[in-house]
């Protein structure tokens, strides 16, 4: 833009020049060619081409005066152009990151050790302030706090959907995936899921607002925690949903953060489970994203679908298809699943 307004000045002035030159012509003919001129030839140009004075002097006058103003008015412009473009890149540097972890941790310092203001969910976005080592410095709301940068990106992510590769009967599933069926109730801004075993009853809960309870079905042995992968028992302690998956063979479900922190610390200490695989648990819940589930404490704990009418899954928590619309509508990544006895 900067040089269309230099071309436009030395264009204007290029066009005053020239006027000035017309003139200065004017005054060359009038000192060479005077009116009592003998020359017939000379006469006529004398009395056709002659300029007064004071028209002449006046004309230039304004003409430099308007080329003036126009340098003013346009070096004005140039300034606004350049405060506008000040602004714009002003505006273009303010960078956004996403959260890439099912529930990571926003903490007060740059530390695993500091204190978690608020936990954050997959795609949350945030706002970049500096860089400290392996950790960024964000604002969110108007919470200020650090999250490893392994937990960052530019790029929104897209919602998890599990480990599809391990479905059976994957080739027979259609390419668009099943969109369940809504039976809606109240909306709900901080869905807190509770099973209780004995009872056969999952709670939705709104935040400390009990919404609805539904009848469940439990894995084959429902009785006790959860040890070891194949017992047919349903783990007891606080998870959070870790992985959504809307190709399930049971409907639809939500896969649990099974095993937990108390969970790999009953494993390590019966010997089913290394130090190292240990750490590996440890780790993945604190990032908040899904733990190995094919060590020898058992894995791939859902709440699905396809019925509450018995005890008839591997460890699972069954609800009707229609339950699960439900649940699925209110439940993202993150949401906290208490499993009492």
């Amino acid at each position: 833009m900067k040089k269309s307004y230099i071309f436009i000045i030395t264009l204007l002035i290029g066009i005053a020049f020239a006027a000035c030159k017309k003139n200065q012509g004017n005054d060359f003919l009038l000192d060479n060619h005077p009116p009592n001129a003998e020359s017939e030839n000379a006469k006529d140009i004398g009395e056709s081409e002659a300029v007064d004075d004071g028209d002449y002097n006046t004309d230039k006058t304004n003409t430099i005066g308007s080329i003036n103003n126009i340098e003013e008015s346009l070096d004005v412009e140039i300034a606004n152009v350049d405060e506008n473009e000040d602004i714009i890149s002003e505006s273009e540097s303010i960078m956004y990151y996403y959260v890439i972890g099912n529930v990571v941790r926003l903490r007060e310092n740059a530390s695993l050790e500091s204190n978690t203001i608020n936990l954050l969910s997959l795609g949350t976005r945030v706002k970049y302030m500096e860089k400290k080592g392996d950790w960024i410095k964000v604002k969110y709301d108007n919470e200020i706090g650090y999250i490893r940068n392994d937990l960052l990106s530019e790029t929104e992510p897209i919602e998890d959907m599990g480990d599809m590769e391990d479905i059976e009967g994957m080739e027979d599933i259609a390419e668009t995936p099943l969109e369940p069926t809504v039976n809606s109730i109240d909306g709900i801004d901080n869905p807190k899921i509770v099973v209780m075993k004995a009872d056969r009853i999952l709670q939705l809960w709104d935040g400390d607002t009990l919404k609805a309870s539904y009848p469940i079905g439990l894995g084959w042995e429902p009785v006790g925690d959860k040890e070891k992968e194949g017992d047919g028992k349903t783990p007891e302690g606080t998870y959070y949903v870790c992985t959504r998956n809307n190709f399930s063979r049971f409907y639809l479900s939500l896969g649990l953060s099974y095993p937990n922190i108390e969970d790999a610390n009953e494993g390590l200490e019966a010997g089913l489970i290394d130090l190292s695989t240990y750490n590996q648990i440890e780790d993945a819940i604190d990032r908040g994203v899904q733990p190995p589930w094919n060590t020898a404490l058992g894995g791939e704990i859902m709440i699905h679908g396809h019925g509450s009418q018995s005890d008839w899954t591997a460890g699972c928590i069954a609800v009707d298809n229609d339950i699960m619309d439900i649940l699925w509508e209110h439940c993202r990544i993150g949401t906290r699943v208490i499993i009492e006895p």
